[in-house]
């Protein structure tokens, strides 16, 4: 069986269709901090006289965060969590990975990387919109 990084479509012109796993960054417009040992995350897209607040993230929320610093699949972080925790992830618990990089998203913390060819340094501004 073909892994989701390998899956093809033919389409009409006898063409393959590649889909490619989403890649997601963190936003330029969050900035974050350990303070007292806890990493803090802040949204900065706040219009004036706004308040997104900041977000205290857990140990392994840190380590997404920190894995994000450049452009990854849920699949690569499911693996650098795997390996830093010395664990075998199941289908549920890389759901739950997915569903809180997405719900990043939804804040404004994470975006997804558009073009994996050229997401070396990409980080796409979040739509100024506040938690």
């Amino acid at each position: 069986m073909e892994s989701f990084e390998e899956q093809q479509l033919v389409s009409t012109d006898s063409e393959p269709i590649v889909f490619f796993p989403e890649l997601y960054i963190r936003s330029r417009s969050a900035v974050s901090r350990v303070v007292a040992g806890e990493m803090l995350v802040l949204p900065m897209t706040c219009k004036i006289g706004e308040s997104a607040g900041s977000y205290s993230l857990n140990e392994t929320a840190t380590t997404i965060w920190e894995a994000l610093e450049k452009p990854r699949s849920i699949r690569e972080i499911c693996d650098l969590i795997e390996h830093r925790y010395e664990i075998s992830m199941e289908k549920p618990e890389e759901e739950d990975v997915e569903l809180f990089v997405r719900e990043m998203c939804s804040l404004g913390l994470v975006n997804v990387a558009i073009d994996p060819q050229k997401t070396t340094d990409l980080r796409l501004e979040a739509d100024g919109n506040c938690g």
